[in-house]
């Protein structure tokens, strides 16, 4: 939706993926470009080679003189993978910088980033601003008070609400932070506003990929235990749909395995809209934000409460955790009897976490052009 307002306002952009699997997703759009587009091979070349004569100089004066007490053998380990990892990260500055030498011109006036967490995303911000280019980056997930949204060092951040400005703020003192909404729900927000379909009977969990904090054995521990649950809740139809980033096989099997009529699967990339559904089992993901929009309540199935990552679900009375299959009934029956109630605990979450209902694209593009 930004994009489309980008052109309705007549501003010039392009767009740029750091990850090749997103930018193939997306190659079909206009003025998109992989980041590895402007730097050559004898950039790559002449940076690695900078690198590694960087980290020697570094390692021979400092390194081994602070580890001279351990033994021979133990420090040339330690200093070569210390030497690895500072190697590595250096080569990723040193591209940035000759990307962004090659990137920018006359015309440039801000760079804005979804997140602006992570060593690449920092090393990019930092090469802009050497070249006077102010950066903005928009909220992506949850931010929580963690050393990774500390000291951030990117001109503005933009954010879905006062809840997550305060806690930001708390973090950084001296960051610009400006209330813009998640422009990714302003549909969510529109679809909402129409009229409600009949009450129905059908529920969906949606996994997380296993690849990331939620790992994989909590993944499947959590399909079979929903799988095992509903495969005897005859009244009721839960759908099970893999995340983009997980794996349909392993949820086919879970779900062949089990072998009911009540258990259906849905592939990974198929869209769904969450009003057809009467309760949305989750883990650790953000689609608690996109179910409060339709007032949808939560079940959280998780192997255990460590496990768990996003808590406000539970503290805002949206969600019920469930960590085996008895927890498992006991939330399903709390959530279907006490279902008003969680409505209305949805209502208050959405307004809460989410400012400009409907509207963030057009907030977006009145800051972008604000500052051009």
């Amino acid at each position: 939706m930004i994009e489309d307002k980008l052109i309705e306002a007549g501003i010039e952009y392009c767009l740029i993926f750091l990850n090749r699997e997103l930018y193939n997703k997306n190659i079909h759009k206009k003025n998109i470009y992989l980041i590895e587009d402007f730097y050559s091979n004898y950039d790559k070349l002449l940076n690695f080679f900078k690198s590694i004569l960087i980290n020697i100089s570094i390692f021979k004066k400092s390194l081994i003189n602070d580890l001279h007490f351990l033994k021979k053998k133990k420090v040339e380990r330690i200093s070569f993978q210390i030497l690895f990892l500072n190697s590595k990260f250096l080569f990723n500055a040193l591209n940035n910088q000759s990307c962004i030498k090659n990137l920018i011109t006359h015309k440039t006036k801000q760079a804005i980033f979804f997140k602006a967490e992570g060593f690449e995303i920092k090393n990019l911000i930092l090469s802009l601003k050497k070249e006077k280019i102010k950066t903005i980056a928009i909220q992506h997930g949850f931010v929580a008070e963690s050393s990774k949204f500390c000291n951030l060092i990117v001109d503005e951040y933009w954010v879905w609400s006062k809840f997550f400005k305060d806690i930001l703020q708390k973090q950084n003192n001296n960051l610009k932070i400006i209330i813009s909404g998640n422009p990714s729900y302003d549909n969510l927000f529109k679809i909402s506003k129409e009229n409600k379909t009949d009450d129905n009977l059908n529920l969906i969990f949606l996994p997380n990929s296993g690849k990331s904090e939620t790992t994989l054995e909590n993944v499947k521990f959590s399909i079979e235990m929903c799988t095992k649950f509903f495969a005897n809740q005859s009244k009721y139809t839960l759908y099970i749909k893999p995340h983009p980033g997980g794996d349909n096989d392993l949820v086919k099997d879970i779900i062949g395995n089990a072998n009911s009529d009540n258990v259906k699967f849905l592939e990974k990339n198929k869209k769904i809209n969450l009003r057809n559904y009467k309760i949305i089992l989750t883990m650790n993901s953000t689609v608690g934000l996109e179910s409060s929009i339709f007032k949808k309540p939560l079940i959280i199935l998780l192997s255990s409460k460590e496990s768990l990552i996003v808590d406000e679900y539970i503290k805002e009375n949206i969600a019920l955790l469930a960590t085996d299959e008895n927890q498992l009934k006991t939330a399903f029956t709390k959530v279907i009897n006490e279902y008003k109630s969680f409505e209305n605990s949805c209502n208050n979450f959405k307004n809460k976490y989410l400012s400009f209902q409907g509207n963030s694209s057009n907030r977006i593009i009145s800051l972008i052009t604000s500052n051009v």
